[in-house]
């Protein structure tokens, strides 16, 4: 009983990711546009009852492939991206962004407080410049992925990406 009732939650939550599809060891799944978009603690456990865990890119060509794959207008690598509306097309964060798996649990001064979901610091070369900030806020403490990585409110809905790694 108990096991068909996770196949069916597993079921369900597949449904609502879109844009399955490889990358090396790694098939990347997003959730589809239009669908409802969630802070990262639902998006995490909606990944997780589906067997996932949340997008932890490794280099910088899984990162494209993940924003490619989540159809997210691509952002130049440049500081402060989101206040110039000529690099984001005027579009609101929460649609520039994409939740992938990495967190701070604080207050710290450096990227290395950020966590993938594995353990593993999120590498310092995947960031966009002068992220992640406002460190010492402790408010940006989840991460969202464009051509770059940055922190962002972990209470803003947005779209998410789950992956599985083989």
């Amino acid at each position: 009983m108990l096991k068909g009732i996770l196949i069916a939650i597993a079921v369900i939550a597949l449904q609502v990711l879109d844009g399955i599809n490889s990358y090396g060891d790694v098939k990347f799944y997003c959730s589809k546009v239009g669908q409802e978009k969630k802070v990262w603690k639902d998006a995490k456990k909606t990944c997780n009852d589906a067997g996932l865990q949340m997008a932890m890119p490794r280099t910088k060509a899984e990162l494209d492939h993940l924003r490619e794959l989540c159809n997210v207008h691509p952002l130049p690598h440049v500081h402060l991206w989101w206040t110039k509306s000529i690099y984001n097309g005027g579009n609101p964060i929460q649609d520039l962004l994409v939740w992938i798996g990495g967190s701070s649990p604080g207050h710290g001064k450096d990227y290395k407080m950020f966590k993938y979901e594995n353990g593993k610091v999120v590498p310092e070369f995947l960031y966009f410049p002068g992220a992640p900030d406002n460190l010492m806020l402790g408010s940006q403490l989840c991460l969202g992925a464009n051509t770059y990585i940055d922190n962002y409110f972990c209470y803003v809905k947005m779209r998410y990406a789950c992956e599985k790694r083989y």
